[in-house]
């Protein structure tokens, strides 16, 4: 285990299991951990225990210390300490399927991948904070609505001027471009369960994702309006072929084969321990992100959105943690801006 300490507020322990947190009564006492060395080290709280391990990780440390849904904990032989239902529960993601094309002019990044024009870029970076790793090459984002009636963009296309074999990160050895195509607001709705009260095993993650048949309409929209878009003039002297998933794939039962095999993450996993009121069996912790029916405890992380942001989960999350921390410091909030969005007056007959 190594021990740094970043200020004097705020020290780090690497190689460090937590195992569960500890409690009298129903106070957030501290945690429970095995170091390097495979031995349990228990440390103590000052004032609180706060979660902030993610989406996967939160729900599962919750469980194996007894907080989740009593039937799974009982299955799996932990002690339920609070029979809160939704810890792990409500599992949402942004899920993403990408199209590959031939790009007809030598233009993408592909060699720059090779060995020495990467480290070359490295270095560039290093030293001047420019070039090709100064990106993270998704320059290019459009946010679209499905169809006619939809209030706001419910799909995300992204361009990457680079494309990778299958769902891997092997490159094709070709100039060609991808575009992700998410889905924003899915129905489909997964769950983090505990393969074993055992804090080394892994736990299980169901995301569902396309459980729904609406998030397959959904994305089927997206691939048509991916092509559409590319079809378009400005991209004749660009666009070559369509690699994947291959334009003789149009039927919903092809596209769906497609989807079912080759769909994705965004990496953007939230909502098992949702917030809301005390009264909602489904909920976990409320808007300053205590877990119900506890003391000295929060979760500060993308577990406790209701449901998936309309975008990337990135910025809504450091916006949780800036807004509990000021409660957890006593530091006034901000005060509250109401800015209008613009939205195309003819939304409900139009899809642009």
């Amino acid at each position: 285990m190594i021990r740094y300490v970043i200020e004097k507020n705020l020290t780090i322990l690497t190689n460090a299991l937590v195992c569960n947190l500890n409690f009298e009564d129903n106070k957030a006492e501290g945690i429970c951990f095995k170091n390097k060395n495979n031995e349990l080290v228990n440390v103590k709280a000052k004032k609180e225990v706060i979660l902030s391990a993610g989406a996967v990780g939160s729900p599962h440390i919750l469980m194996l210390s007894g907080i989740g849904p009593k039937e799974h904990l009982d299955s799996i032989g932990v002690n339920t300490l609070a029979d809160l239902q939704g810890v792990g529960q409500n599992l949402q993601d942004h899920p993403d399927f990408i199209m590959k094309y031939k790009c007809l002019k030598p233009i993408s990044l592909w060699p720059k991948t090779k060995r020495l024009s990467s480290i070359g870029s490295g270095i560039q970076w290093l030293l001047t904070k420019e070039g090709m790793c100064a990106s993270n090459h998704f320059d290019t984002v459009a946010c679209v609505r499905s169809a006619p009636g939809v209030e706001y963009p419910d799909l995300q296309l992204c361009i990457s001027p680079i494309a990778m074999k299958d769902n891997s990160w092997e490159l094709l050895q070709e100039h060609a471009f991808q575009v992700h195509v998410g889905l924003m607001r899915t129905h489909s709705r997964g769950k983090i369960e505990l393969r074993s009260k055992n804090p080394a095993d892994p736990p299980r993650i169901l995301v569902n994702y396309l459980k729904d048949k609406r998030d397959r309409e959904l994305l089927r929209k997206g691939i048509h309006l991916a092509r559409e878009l590319l079809n378009q003039p400005a991209f004749s002297n660009i666009k070559g072929d369509e690699i994947f998933p291959g334009e003789n794939y149009k039927s919903d039962d092809e596209l769906d084969a497609k989807l079912n095999s080759n769909i994705t993450s965004q990496w953007h996993l939230c909502c098992t321990a949702r917030m809301g009121l005390k009264t909602d069996k489904h909920a976990v912790v409320d808007n300053q992100g205590r877990v119900h029916g506890f003391n000295s405890l929060r979760v500060v992380d993308a577990s406790i959105m209701p449901f998936a942001t309309n975008g990337n989960t990135n910025a809504p999350t450091i916006m949780i943690a800036e807004k509990i921390s000021d409660n957890i410091l006593g530091d006034k909030p901000l005060p509250r801006i109401e800015l209008k969005t613009w939205q195309s007056p003819n939304y409900q007959i139009y899809q642009r």
